[in-house]
């Protein structure tokens, strides 16, 4: 009976996510599909077919967007595991993102100690910190201020290292705070509801958790922690 119950929660979850995966391709597959049909139509308006080729491009865009970050949602991350400084790699992350086009209104600043050391894929945790990055700028589309700072901290014995993204913006509902890392689900038009579901699996590959803090209207904070090597400090 238990294996039985077991197998028909495995179902259930697989049928969810082919519903939401079905979902997710229907939308642009129909707009695509229709300005195909349109396409036809409308061989001497040379205007108008820009448009409809435009919007079939730009599904298409879509497609391959949602399906990459689905690929790298469902497979086991792989983790080039290594010693690393951490500052380095946010102050080089953040370097990198203040040149992004997301920051043309939005302002970065960063707080963190000279030195300190975790055990992992400085690549992925770069991934993690973009994404958070990039969500804060897309929170506050009128700007604002992104704050990183990075603190140090004992749990239960151990010794952490804690990473905080600030960001001045939208903030999240109480009804979606409890969900904001499920997979699929997203309030952002566009959005593939992926980013932070993968960021939070790569943070849990490191022995770490992650946890948001948010106000509605106020902003949110996303906190990243990380056990530090004996050599962190």
């Amino acid at each position: 009976m238990e294996e039985q119950i077991k197998r028909a929660e495995q179902f259930a979850v697989i049928g969810e996510l082919a519903a939401r995966i079905a979902h997710e391709i229907r939308n642009p597959l129909a707009s695509i599909s229709g300005c195909i049909q349109m396409l036809d139509t409308t061989q001497n308006d040379e205007e108008t077919s820009s448009r409809l080729m435009g919007i079939v491009l730009r599904e298409v865009a879509h497609l391959n967007v949602w399906i990459n970050e689905f690929l790298e949602f469902s497979r086991p991350p792989t983790l080039e595991r290594q010693a690393f400084d951490l500052v380095t790699m946010i102050n080089e992350t953040a370097e990198a993102f203040r040149h992004d086009e997301a920051m043309r209104n939005t302002s970065l600043d960063v707080t963190t100690p000279e030195f300190r050391q975790v055990q992992g894929d400085p690549v992925r945790m770069k991934q993690v910190l973009w994404n958070l990055l990039k969500n804060s700028s897309q929170a506050m589309p009128f700007g604002g201020t992104i704050r990183v700072d990075l603190r140090d901290m004992e749990h239960e014995g151990q010794s952490l290292v804690c990473t905080s993204v600030q960001d001045e913006g939208t903030g999240i509902s109480p009804e979606n705070l409890e969900k904001i890392f499920e997979p699929f689900f997203t309030t952002k038009q566009g959005g593939t509801g992926l980013g932070l579901a993968t960021s939070f699996r790569i943070v849990q590959e490191h022995g770490g958790s992650m946890e948001v803090e948010s106000v509605e209207g106020r902003g949110s904070t996303f906190n990243i922690y990380l056990p530090q090597t004996m050599e962190g400090r």
